[in-house]
């Protein structure tokens, strides 16, 4: 800053570039603190969605949790790159219960089958049993407010019981984690 008086009022000419800088670099170091103390859920993640996500996430620091059916060899990539695996059922509570124990966000994906209504109903709940801060939302398809079909219906359906969870929720071609 370089300060000069003027009839009484004091003016400061303000190196704008090293302020944003200074700013970058400090909200540079409060993410990375961030992503080393908060985990993020990655349901579904040993399928084609989940997968990368999870590898992503953690190749930018992140602490991950991933949600899987089966404890199989995608289970075992999974946990050789990081992660840490629980095996679960999103149509069961109490798993996902479990694997949203001290997590601070979750990336929620299902297959667009049967159960995803139920599954989104079950999660939606449990985040916000857990407070969960943000979630991306990967588990619908594009739909129109005065939809007809039962597919645009339940998608339409999945975004309400996101957004009444009461938490941030990204819409799903947003990566906020990274």
């Amino acid at each position: 800053l370089r300060g000069s008086t003027h009839e009484n009022v004091d003016h400061f000419d303000v190196d704008r570039d090293a302020l944003l800088m200074n700013a970058n670099a400090i909200a540079t170091d409060q993410i990375k603190s961030d992503r080393s103390a908060r985990t993020i859920l990655v349901t579904g993640a040993a399928g084609d969605t989940g997968r990368p996500t999870v590898k992503l996430l953690l190749d930018h620091g992140h602490k991950v949790k991933a949600l899987i059916r089966k404890d199989d060899e995608r289970a075992r990539t999974l946990r050789e790159q990081g992660a840490d695996v629980i095996v679960g059922d999103m149509l069961d509570i109490n798993s996902v219960r479990k694997a949203t124990d001290q997590v601070s966000s979750a990336y929620f994906v299902y297959p667009l089958s049967e159960g995803l209504v139920e599954a989104t109903a079950i999660f939606a709940q449990v985040a916000r049993e857990r407070r969960l801060e943000m979630i991306v939302n990967m588990s619908q398809k594009q739909s129109r407010p005065y939809a007809r079909s039962n597919s645009d219906c339940c998608s339409l359906a999945i975004r309400a019981a996101i957004q009444l969870v009461g938490c941030f929720s990204y819409p799903s071609q947003d990566y906020p984690f990274c």
